[in-house]
Order: C-alpha cells, then structure tokens, then sequence
C-alpha cells in the first residue's frame, strides 16, 4: 500500500470515529423524542424529510415499495432505511461511513490541486448543519459524496466508476444527469483555453430558455409547484419567479438572481419570525445561519472569481473544477425554488475551487 493511499484511509478513518462517537454521545436524546426534542426551548433535531423516506418502505413489500413510490427522488434515502431495518443508530453508522468516504474523496481532489484537505475536512465536519445529516436518511451526504466521486473517476479515467455513480445519482437526483451531461459535452466540444468560457455562455443559453425547460414535465418538481402557488404575490421574489418561468431570454437574469438567492438564503433567517415560535427556538435556522457564516467567503470569492478574467486564462484542471460546479449550481439553485439546503453537497468542491484558483494566482 503507497503511503499517501494509507495517510488518507489513516485520515479519513480518524475523522469518521471521531464523529461516530461524538454523534453516540447524544444521539439517543435525538431519536427518542423523534418530532420533538429533548429540550423544551428549542425543536427537533430531525428534518422531516427523513420520515418520509421512512414511511415510504413498506416493511411487507421491502423494495417493492419503494420503487413503486410515486414520491420522487426517494429510492437511496428509503433503501437505506431498509438496509438497517428501520433502526436508527445503524443508519447513523451508515451515514458516518459515508462521510468516512467523503472525507476520502476531499483529500484526492485537494492531492489534484496540491491544497491542503484539513480546513477543508475541519469546516464541513464542526458546520452545524452536518449534526442535522447525520440524522436519519438523506440525500444530502449521499450526493455529496457521489458528485466529488464523479469528478475524481472522471478525471482518473476510471470509466466503470463513472459509469456507475451515474446510475446511482439516476437513483438518487434524477435532474442532476442533465448537469453531468453538460459537463460532458462541454470537455468533448471546449479546448483548454475556452473551457470555462464556453461553460458560462452554455448555463446562460439553458437559463435564457428556462420557460420551455419548465413546461417538460419530466424536469418538474412536486414541491417547486408547491413553492409557486404559496408564494404568489407582488414581492421581488414572486417577481423574479415569474420572469424566470415566462420571458424566454431575460429569464437568463432571473436564473442568475435565484442563484445568488440560494447561496445567500440563511442570511434571511436573520430578519425572519421562523426563528422563534411560541417561545421555541427553531434549531434548523440556527445551524444554517452559523454553517453559513463558516463558508461566507468562500461563496463570495467564488462568485467574484467569474469576473476575472484571471480564471477563464487559468489552467485547464481549474476551469474542469469550475466549470463542473456551474453546471450543478445553475440548474440545482437557479432551476429549483429557494433553498439553499440543495447545495450543501457542492459545499467541498466550492472550497477546493477557490483555494486551488487562490494557490494558482500565487505562483
């Protein structure tokens, strides 16, 4: 085994205990009271998300179930309720070896870039937001780990790998195909030098066709419909909503500002009344505000970053990373309603883009 291979299973098997006996720790106060919490000030600790996921298997049916679910993107979340038998503590463990892998996956991409991995692996595993993962099953670790796993096999050229985190993600976000389609195209069609730049103009062409995108019903989302008939109203949000969704061009604009919504969505919670209810602290808001304030710079320069020209000249593994991400954030916060719970699976390789640019604006 070389060393660097055994300095990172080291590593990332380290970090994974760490978390497995830090979540052991309190984890049982965390299911017993299930929808409520264990403390009267503040609410439950466990996204809803994962009860329905949960109530999907059908104990009688096993898998059946759940492929014959109408609920849409549930099959990982609900298998992995299956595969440990509707018990909480071994989904725990489940969740921690994703992360295990994870981590794994962030110390390789940071090896492509010569970047340390260790504030990297730090922020993801102290952010706040991280304690409400690892709570039951979500898609949110699973994608994490399945899109840094795309990105690595794909530049290994480890094609069977590839070949089957596609379907996986199939299973898991169905939506997101269309983004590693593009992704794709854009490494078969762009040289080195226009890379990035052809990535920019391509998101820009699919967000100014947005409305036609809209009305195919296999790109549609339960909730997004959801979103729409509850926030209907003369607000700059049901403004842009609606430039996004019926003015073929301009909705480029409208898709961009839904973007910088989504990554900047905790800051709502500042002046929000979500925070407290009936003298209760909601915890959620809380920990996405705080994770959010971790990363801040980071989203920041990686927006500035498309305004340098510095970048569409930079070296073609820094226009890969960047233009990998594009492809994902546009159509996931730009495509979706707000929420910026959906990108927390880019939240590594957004880090790892901006120190690797910053480290190559050095040299």
């Amino acid at each position: 085994m070389k060393i660097e291979t055994a300095y990172k299973i080291g590593a990332s098997s380290a970090i994974a205990m760490f978390l497995y006996i830090y979540f052991w720790i309190f984890y049982d106060s965390l299911i017993q009271f299930k929808t409520e919490s264990p403390f009267a000030f503040v609410d439950s600790f466990v996204i809803p998300d994962t009860y329905i996921y949960h109530d999907v298997l059908n104990e009688g049916s096993g898998l059946l179930s759940i492929i014959s679910s109408t609920v849409k993107n549930t099959f990982v979340p609900s298998a992995i309720w299956y595969l440990a038998g509707g018990e909480w503590i071994l989904v725990l463990a489940m969740n921690v070896f994703f992360y295990y892998l994870m981590t794994g996956y962030v110390i390789e991409v940071c090896k492509m870039y010569n970047i340390s991995y260790k504030r990297i692996v730090l922020l993801l595993t102290f952010a706040p937001v991280t304690l409400f993962y690892m709570v039951g099953a979500l898609k949110e670790l699973p994608t994490m780990i399945l899109l840094l796993g795309f990105f690595v096999n794909s530049i290994r050229q480890r094609y069977l790998s590839v070949f089957v985190i596609i379907a996986l993600l199939a299973l898991l976000r169905y939506q997101i195909i269309a983004s590693i389609i593009l992704y794709i195209l854009l490494l078969a069609r762009s040289s080195s030098k226009s890379l990035l730049a052809n990535a920019v103009i391509a998101v820009a062409v699919l967000a100014g066709l947005f409305p036609l995108i809209n009305d195919m019903t296999t790109l549609s989302n339960d909730a997004t419909e959801l979103f729409r008939q509850e926030s209907q109203g003369f607000g700059i949000g049901s403004i842009v909503e609606q430039v996004r969704d019926d003015i073929i061009g301009i909705s480029s604009i409208a898709v961009l500002f839904r973007v910088i919504q989504t990554i900047f969505e905790p800051l709502l919670f500042f002046v929000s009344s979500d925070l407290i209810n009936e003298g209760v602290l909601s915890v959620y808001p809380v920990a996405s505000v705080l994770s959010f304030l971790m990363f801040t710079s980071y989203f920041a320069k990686f927006l500035v970053g498309f305004m340098s020209s510095r970048l569409y000249k930079s070296d073609f593994m820094i226009q890969k990373l960047y233009t990998y991400i594009l492809t994902l954030i546009v159509p996931i916060a730009g495509f979706s309603f707000i929420h910026h719970r959906y990108i927390y699976p880019l939240y590594p390789l957004i880090i790892i883009a901006v120190l690797a640019h910053e480290r190559r604006k050095l040299q």
